[in-house]
């Protein structure tokens, strides 16, 4: 469309600037996404210690350390995990990368999650005031974490569920901050 009135074209904007002003999104509230983040402080830092999984019949035991840092000035936590065997330090069993972030729409804090072995998720996850849990659903069931921290130590627990119901246990972490 082209005005030749300048006073067309100035009318024309008047009166759609308002409509569009009226459809841009509201910002987050970034200082409430940062007070959401924060009850997670405690996991800044290194952490070491014992694992196991359970995967069918066998059982791993595993050096864990998980490594938490706060990005874009607490707005995000960057987790980073890996998991080498208890009898060959050499031997790296598992990797891990996570983000933690509050979404302000959505109202929840969020872990966005990727594995060495290809596997990743974007699930809801739950503040908890001890600690934090999350689930994700796989193709034959869902997993749940449950994480608290109590005297100085990170316990997470894995579970997995064929029917949402019945949980079974295939693993757990008991880690201490390092540094």
């Amino acid at each position: 469309m082209r005005f030749s009135n300048p006073a067309l074209a100035t009318l024309a904007l008047l009166t759609l600037a308002p409509s569009l002003a009226a459809q841009a999104p509201k910002p987050p509230d970034t200082a409430l996404q940062k007070a959401e983040i924060a009850k997670l402080s405690w996991m800044v830092g290194t952490w070491e210690g014992e694992a196991w999984i359970q995967r069918g019949p066998e059982r791993t035991e595993v050096s864990q350390r998980e490594s938490v840092s706060a990005r874009l000035d607490g707005l995000a936590l960057l987790v980073e995990g890996e998991g080498r065997s208890r009898g060959d330090a050499s031997k790296v069993l598992f990797r891990a990368l996570g983000v933690i972030t509050w979404d302000a729409y959505a109202g929840g804090a969020r872990l966005s999650s990727w594995t060495g072995e290809g596997y990743g998720s974007v699930s809801p996850m739950t503040i908890t005031p001890s600690g934090f849990t999350w689930e994700l659903t796989t193709p034959g069931g869902k997993v749940r974490y449950t994480a608290t921290h109590a005297a100085g130590v990170w316990t997470e627990i894995g579970e997995w569920s064929a029917d949402g119901a019945t949980w079974s246990k295939f693993m757990e972490m008991n880690l201490r901050k390092s540094g």
